[in-house]
C-alpha cells in the first residue's frame, strides 16, 4: 500500500529541487 506512494514523492521532491535550483539560477543572474 505505502509503495503506490513512493513515485508521488519523489515526483514532488524532484519539483522542489527543480523549483529550488531555477530560484538560485535566477538569484544568481540577477547579481551578475
Amino acid at each position: 500500500m505505502f509503495l503506490a506512494f513512493i513515485p508521488v514523492i519523489i515526483d514532488s521532491c524532484l519539483k522542489f529541487w527543480l523549483f529550488q535550483d531555477l530560484q538560485l539560477i535566477y538569484s544568481f543572474n540577477k547579481y551578475v
